[in-house]
């Protein structure tokens, strides 16, 4: 199998990306070798170069303005069958179920610490299913996440997701609003499959984080719409417009129709993501030691702190009588 890449394009957010996307992947076992920061233009490229630290990646790549034109000019840049997994620049966190979220009592939600096992393992369910897009649960939400891998027609979520790379033009997108519901749709036309960890799922902030394509000041919710309209559009039988979300921002619900079985292509996931790993469990157990230690020190300066103010004290006392 291909070693992985991890992609990120980025606009405007060069204090943003270190505390976020890359914190999380360098603090959960990807190697930074693996990861490439796409930026717009030559000016983001000396202002990500001056505030990114260089340990935290291995190449700052020059691409295109727009995230759109950014997506399909990554699927250029790499060779047809890397295996690329594509992150947002503001991702807080990732994390694991343990039960479905029915069962209240035994389901929590954990913080993955093991993203570059996850990673190979989606890669092998894409093999083993014909796919060649894998993503996660699009909502941070425990309860209605379960343990579930489907490789039927439900949504492959932005922040994070991964492919095996095709140059095919029918995979191209057009789309600025609703490109990863584009990709979801393109990819599962081409192979009827697509692979979502229903267990698996990220904290990030939609619409929200400065940057990104909140610089374009364009309105969002009219975009949106009017690429919901050309989905649906294009993709009749897979597709129906939603507009009952809370955020007011229109939605396009997928389901194939003509896949009456649909719902049954499923596995349950018995991995864990969220075991610590050997190395971190000997950094714990050194911090303790090293703070217990410093705890007995402070005991020791302050009672002999104490002892000396108890002196000077008692000096005072003998010295008024």
């Amino acid at each position: 199998m291909k070693d992985y890449v991890v992609a990120i394009p980025s606009y405007n957010r060069a204090d943003t990306i270190s505390n976020k996307t890359l914190y999380v992947l360098n603090s959960k076992r990807i190697n930074p070798k693996n990861i490439f920061i796409f930026v717009a233009n030559k000016e983001q490229e000396k202002e990500y170069l001056s505030k990114v630290n260089k340990s935290l990646y291995n190449k700052i790549i020059v691409g295109v303005i727009g995230l759109r034109d950014q997506r399909n000019y990554i699927t250029k840049y790499y060779p047809e069958g890397q295996h690329i997994v594509e992150l947002d620049d503001d991702v807080e966190e990732m994390y694991q179920i343990s039960a479905s979220g029915k069962d209240k009592e035994n389901n929590k939600a954990h913080i993955i610490t093991d993203l570059d096992t996850f990673f190979k393992d989606a890669f092998k369910k894409c093999k083993e299913h014909g796919a060649h897009l894998w993503g996660i649960y699009p909502v941070n939400n425990p309860f209605f996440m379960s343990k579930k891998i489907t490789h039927d027609l439900r949504f492959v979520v932005g922040p994070v997701w991964g492919k095996i790379n095709r140059k095919n033009p029918k995979l191209k997108l057009e789309l600025n609003e609703k490109e990863d519901v584009e990709r979801t749709l393109h990819n599962y036309d081409m192979d009827k499959a697509v692979i979502r960890y229903n267990d698996i799922t990220m904290k990030t902030q939609y619409y929200k984080t400065e940057g990104g394509m909140q610089s374009e000041k364009k309105n969002r919710q009219k975009e949106a719409l009017k690429s919901a309209k050309y989905l649906i559009k294009k993709y009749p039988k897979y597709t129906k417009l939603y507009l009952g979300k809370k955020s007011e921002h229109p939605e396009v619900k997928l389901n194939d129709t003509e896949d009456g079985e649909s719902r049954s292509k499923m596995v349950i996931n018995t991995k864990k993501y969220y075991t610590k790993p050997a190395t971190n469990k000997v950094k714990r157990e050194t911090k303790k030691v090293s703070n217990n230690t410093d705890i007995k020190t402070r005991k020791k300066t302050t009672k002999s702190k104490k002892l000396n103010k108890s002196k000077k004290s008692n000096k005072k006392i003998f010295g008024l009588f």
